[in-house]
């Protein structure tokens, strides 16, 4: 996701309402004389429909965008706060919050990767604790 063009999206769906308000204001004054009102006429509704049905698809994916950006903020002020350590818990929430979010972006990875570094120390961190092996200190 890049910044620069959430603004170039927004202005699309924009300008998508703008067209849908037009089709609307202009009744059948657009018919001139067509010797065909009743093909103009349902050509302009599809046409009207064929909008609107972008538009929503077009809102999905920006409440989808909206979301993500969300969840980036949070997971950042989380990992980047000094005044706290996460937990392996939180780690593992927002790894499994990620999952649904391009794993091509900065913050996704760097989620996984800390939530798979951590998975793999509780894992080693338990193996050791349940062995009952004494341990060198130099070892630990």
């Amino acid at each position: 996701y890049e910044t620069k063009t959430f603004t170039i999206f927004d202005k699309f769906i924009l300008s998508g309402d703008e067209l849908k308000a037009e089709y609307a204001e202009n009744g059948d004054d657009v018919f001139g004389t067509v010797d065909d009102v009743e093909l103009v006429k349902k050509l302009k509704l599809s046409s009207g429909n064929l909008i609107e049905d972008q538009l929503v698809r077009l809102r999905t994916l920006q409440s989808h965008r909206d979301h993500f950006i969300s969840w980036s903020q949070n997971a950042a002020e989380l990992l980047t706060s000094r005044e706290k350590r996460i937990s392996i818990e939180t780690l593992e929430k927002l790894a499994k919050e990620c999952s649904n979010f391009p794993s091509a972006t900065a913050m996704v990875q760097k989620v996984q990767n800390l939530a798979s570094k951590a998975s793999s120390w509780v894992e080693s961190t338990k193996e050791i604790l349940e062995s009952g092996d004494k341990l060198k200190m130099e070892e630990a």
